[in-house]
């Protein structure tokens, strides 16, 4: 018999894996870690003015890959009639093909030159919103938290796991009109992004992340 252990980043990705055919292995649960040293809160009002966003309410969109359906653009275009001048939206991690639909009301970025400067966007933000389909355990969630912002998401994939009481929402479902109900009942205050800050440090931090690595391969060997 192989002597196969199976981990996991979320709570999600382990169900299913417990309905293929793997599932008579043993499975494990390990969260994703980040660089809690280059994640880390920044002045939030004197980048929000740096960047020309003074008085708006934020709400920021990462994404490696592009914004797709199944990672929520769609969402993102519908928000923008549904939102009043109060709110911008800003997204980072957009493709060629996102341009041909986003609304030029978005502020749209196609990458940033390095973390330092992505953790800056996250700071700056008052809500991080990821309006994704199907995920496993999102590192965009956990950088978010680690700069004090919190999270709104829909109830999908792994991407709950890291949204607790505090630091964020979950959607009732997957609707734009459920995002607005969300986003416009979430106040970013100091304590806000001091408890987002507090969990990821507990929660995500790399060192935990590699720590629990080691203690699996402590009990295995």
């Amino acid at each position: 018999n192989l002597n196969l252990i199976i981990v996991t980043p979320s709570q999600w990705l382990r169900g299913n894996v417990m309905k293929s055919y793997l599932r008579d292995y043993r499975c494990e649960v390990i969260n994703n870690g980040i660089d809690l040293e280059v994640f880390k809160p920044q002045n939030h009002d004197l980048i929000k003015q740096k960047m020309g966003y003074k008085g708006k309410t934020v709400i920021l969109g990462v994404s490696s890959g592009g914004f797709s359906e199944r990672k929520g653009g769609k969402y993102f275009a519908e928000l923008v009639d549904k939102l009043d001048s109060r709110y911008k939206i800003v997204l980072i991690g957009v493709n060629d093909d996102d341009l041909s639909y986003l609304p030029y009301s978005i502020k749209t970025i196609k990458r940033t030159n390095n973390q330092a400067e992505l953790a800056e966007y996250y700071s700056m933000a008052d809500i991080f919103l990821n309006p994704t389909l199907e995920d496993n355990f999102p590192t965009v969630n956990i950088e978010a938290l680690a700069c004090g912002t919190p999270v709104i998401t829909f109830p999908t994939g792994g991407s709950v796991e890291s949204v607790f009481e505090g630091v964020g929402a979950v959607t009732q479902n997957c609707t734009s009109d459920a995002l607005k109900v969300v986003i416009e009942n979430t106040a970013t205050t100091d304590s806000v992004r001091f408890k987002c800050r507090s969990i990821a440090v507990k929660r995500f931090s790399k060192l935990s992340f590699s720590q629990k690595y080691c203690e699996l391969y402590r009990k295995i060997l």
